[in-house]
């Protein structure tokens, strides 16, 4: 606005034709440095139309001029969140339409195990949370990266030696995620898959073990390709344990000796030797176990039975001779002479042991057996 007239004081009133939408209080009329603005302010959450007025005056003429003011809702935009797999996500001030020009914080908080990489939909940032206007209809959702191993567990067996030697390994193997295998090796040897149950729990039977150590290991990899592994090593000694040391080697006609070592973690309630031979090469074998004392080692001795079954033994006064005799004479006088020996005795080999052949047989590759209860 301006005045010819040089020197005159101008003044402005404003009027609004509709109150409700825009009351003569909310309307202001300033001057700064000969400039003349106008603001209006509408009143909250009011629509509609209204016809505003200004009249200025230099106290000799008065000017009007009028236009229309039309207040509209502003624009709704939706905006729809996808939860992202290993992890949620929120958006503040809570809601899903939102006024354009609304300022919302989008936040990702990842799952143990999970890490966030990247904004998916309407919105390209790795910024985590991130604050932006409210300008369209969004999209949003999440991409997080799962970087935790699967989990093994092994509950059997348990720490330390086993007693049974046969050995069945039980155990779990689960994942934040998904698994996508898992293994089981002997040593460094693949033996197979696992057959977990929907909750993880496995369990592989039947293992033979062997003297000592034994090593094992369970592998599992997940769908990120993140890898566990899971190594043991069982130890197994057997509480019993028969030993047949070598022999010597032996011309023909003369006594095949062998010695056998015991050990044993309790006590021992009987010992059965077979012996598979050609009677080609030994005749009707006789078997004699001998431990004449208790810090010797036993042994066993094989020979050629030189006496035919029908006629008597010419050694049978000579009651040491039915144990290296296998007449029915012999078999009769040792069943009748010999005592049962006690199973507490303080070592195996206290005492000599006799056996001999309760049943024979002169077959081809047929198999010889002898045993003593201790």
């Amino acid at each position: 606005m301006s005045d010819p007239d040089k020197g005159d004081i101008l003044t402005a009133t404003v009027t609004s034709s509709n109150e409700e939408l825009l009351s003569g209080n909310a309307v202001d009329v300033t001057e700064t440095e000969g400039t003349w603005s106008l603001t209006v302010i509408p009143v909250d959450n009011a629509i509609g139309e209204t016809t505003i007025t200004v009249t200025v005056s230099d106290g000799t003429v008065e000017v009007k001029e009028s236009f229309l003011l039309t207040v509209e809702p502003p624009p709704i935009h939706t905006v729809t969140l996808t939860q992202p797999r290993g992890g949620t996500l929120t958006i503040e001030p809570d809601g899903t339409e939102y006024e354009e020009g609304v300022i919302v914080r989008l936040t990702v908080t990842p799952a143990d195990g999970y890490e966030f990489l990247n904004w998916t939909g309407s919105i390209d940032s790795i910024e985590n949370p991130i604050v932006l206007p409210v300008d369209k209809a969004l999209e949003v959702g999440a991409l997080l990266q799962d970087i935790a191993p699967p989990l093994i567990t092994i509950s059997s067996p348990t720490p330390g030696p086993v007693v049974d030697q046969v050995l069945s390994i039980a155990g779990q193997v689960t994942d934040n995620d998904q698994l996508a295998s898992y293994q089981w090796y002997r040593g460094d040897k693949l033996e197979g898959s696992l057959n977990p149950n929907a909750s993880g729990y496995f369990t592989i039977g039947g293992l033979e073990l062997k003297e000592g150590k034994n090593p094992f290991k369970i592998t599992a990899k997940d769908a990120s390709g993140n890898e566990a592994a899971e190594e043991f090593v069982v130890n197994w000694s057997a509480s019993t344990l028969l030993t047949v040391l070598d022999s010597n080697t032996t011309v023909e006609g003369k006594i095949i000796s062998f010695p056998v070592m015991l050990k044993s973690g309790g006590e021992v309630g009987g010992i059965t030797f077979k012996l598979a031979y050609n009677p080609t090469f030994l005749g009707e074998p006789v078997f004699e176990w001998s431990g004449l004392l208790s810090t010797q080692t036993p042994r066993a001795w094989w020979w050629p039975r030189s006496l035919s079954r029908d006629r008597p033994c010419p050694r049978v006064s000579s009651r040491s001779a039915h144990s290296s005799c296998g007449c029915a004479a012999c078999r009769s006088a040792w069943r009748h002479s010999s005592s049962p020996r006690s199973s507490r005795s303080p070592t195996p080999w206290a005492t000599r042991l006799r056996a001999a052949w309760l049943r024979r047989s002169a077959l081809p590759g047929s198999t010889r057996a002898a045993s003593r209860a201790t």
